[in-house]
């Protein structure tokens, strides 16, 4: 397996309860369950990994770090371009619930070059509207970049419409990450039992996959951040310190949850 996939791993970090709220309630805003003022979005990327998301969507000269402080910047980019902090939050939510619940991570096809496949993103909307009610998706393609190299990568946004007539309106369903180098796909899905068949339908008309996609597991207590493909089933994967299932990373502790994870993963092993 290609070693660069472990570039993005450099970015990750657990999430402390506070953290974990902040997440979920990007979440709600993005999702349109839960309405954001300019502040509450202001804020979030006024942040430090707010900041950072906004940095890998502009050019290295741009000139933001003119502005006197984080909340300046965030807030020009509010005003001025919208639809970069649009995808400097969808950026942020990526990098944060990387390794959770609503996380999914596939070995895919390398170096194919996603935004250039109009024919391709056409096939993926039809098909993948199917799995919404009003049967209709759209895919927003963009590039930027990501881990400690600043290496290219694509992002894409999948939208669904909710509502009938005039009261129709985009609603965020996933946020998908594409690094042609290494062939790793990711996705954060709204609904993450969709994830997985998503991720197909990207693979099978984007990339141009002839085969189901591997996936990929983090194996915490690893130093130098490598992915692992389990050998048969996706979960649950036993690290060397913890346990990662469909409800997200649980360290291990204690000699007894030690001990409760070995019994567990003995039982999900046939």
């Amino acid at each position: 397996m290609n070693q660069e996939m472990g570039a993005h791993a450099l970015m990750a970090r657990p999430l402390g309860e506070m953290s974990r709220k902040r997440l979920m309630r990007l979440m709600a805003r993005l999702t349109g369950a839960q309405g954001g003022g300019r502040y509450e979005r202001v804020c979030d990327m006024a942040s430090a990994s707010g900041q950072e998301a906004i940095a890998s969507l502009l050019p290295e000269s741009a000139g933001l770090a003119a502005l006197g402080s984080r909340h300046d910047r965030a807030l020009w980019v509010y005003l001025n371009e919208p639809a970069l902090f649009r995808r400097a939050e969808q950026t942020l939510l990526m990098e944060m619930a990387r390794y959770g619940q609503f996380w999914r991570g596939y070995a895919a096809p390398q170096g194919v070059d996603v935004e250039a496949n109009a024919l391709g993103r056409m096939g993926f909307e039809s098909r993948v509207g199917r799995l919404f009610e009003n049967g209709d998706a759209y895919l927003e393609l963009y590039g930027r970049r990501a881990g400690e190299e600043g290496d290219w990568v694509t992002q894409a946004a999948l939208y669904r419409s909710s509502g009938n007539g005039a009261e129709r309106a985009p609603v965020l369903e996933a946020v998908i990450l594409y690094d042609a180098r290494s062939g790793m796909l990711e996705i954060i899905a709204m609904a993450p039992p969709r994830a997985e068949v998503i991720a197909a339908l990207f693979a099978e008309t984007l990339l141009n996959a002839k085969r189901a996609l591997a996936p990929l597991w983090r194996q915490q207590g690893i130093r130098d951040g490598a992915w692992v493909a389990p050998a048969h089933r996706a979960f649950p994967v036993r690290g060397a310190m913890g346990w990662c299932d469909e409800e997200g990373w649980r360290p291990v502790d204690t000699p007894a949850a030690r001990a409760a994870n070995e019994a567990r993963w003995r039982a999900l092993a046939h």
